[in-house]
């Protein structure tokens, strides 16, 4: 059987963002928004997001995670979308757009090998429109996911990103397991940064904002709402720092 010719060698596509990254200052993360992104194009979507990973870099306080947990409408939570500010790219755009982003993720140029590492991995989410069987772009499309599945290192192991016994977030090939977000019809992929929880237990609202409280540090989830960034927990996490502040 003949290869199928493919005439278009590029897709269109942006980021996810559910924490720091969007409104935190340095040099690198200042640099990646300006160059990398289109920051005029942003807007709030849909996403299974919570608090799940005690950070060190936020005085011991609850950080967000991708959780399988949150895919039911009431655990929704809210993210932003940004596309790219270089829109469509070739397979080595993505990868030099991903190894960026995991850049800001260390707010310092890391030059990592492989797209996983030892907190955290990217992932990938498709348009299911560019997927179709009908769909000019699909060819190109598996072209993508097979040449980013080869991205990860032999340690990658998608049940890190989960807790307990809730189902994977994230594939062995790297794949955001998660609904299509509202996106314009020709964005065909985004990518993401997932977490790893490194937890037994999902925290409840009450352990989160205790975190807070205890280790006088609230900047992360103050500044996360500033964004319009928020989880099923956020109102009851609010209420809870008030009682606590007076």
């Amino acid at each position: 059987m003949p290869e199928i010719e493919i005439k278009e060698e590029k897709l269109s596509g942006g980021v996810l963002v559910i924490g720091s990254l969007i409104w935190e200052k340095s040099e690198v993360r200042n640099a990646w928004r300006r160059e990398s992104l289109d920051l005029k194009q942003h807007q709030l979507i849909s996403l299974p997001i919570r608090y799940g990973r005690i950070s060190s870099t936020r005085n011991c306080t609850y950080t967000m995670v991708f959780s399988s947990e949150c895919t039911v409408q009431e655990n929704l939570g809210t993210g932003v979308f940004i596309p790219f500010s270089i829109n469509p790219i070739e397979f080595k755009q993505l990868e030099i757009q991903a190894k960026r982003m995991i850049n800001a993720e260390f707010n310092k140029v890391k030059n990592l090998e492989f797209l996983d590492w030892d907190w955290g991995a990217m992932g990938i989410s498709i348009n299911p429109l560019a997927v179709a069987k009908d769909s000019l772009k699909s060819p190109l499309v598996d072209l993508f996911l097979k040449n980013w599945s080869k991205k990860y290192s032999k340690s990658f192991n998608p049940d890190d990103y989960k807790v307990g016994e809730e189902k994977q977030i994230i594939s062995e090939q790297g794949i955001l397991l998660i609904d299509w977000p509202n996106l314009p019809e020709n964005i065909d992929f985004v990518i993401a940064t997932v977490i790893k929880p490194q937890l037994k237990n999902y925290p409840s609202a009450k352990n989160i904002a205790d975190r807070m409280l205890v280790n006088e540090y609230d900047e992360y989830f103050k500044e996360n709402r500033k964004e319009g960034i928020s989880t099923f927990q956020d109102s009851e996490i609010k209420q809870l720092l008030n009682k606590g502040l007076t």
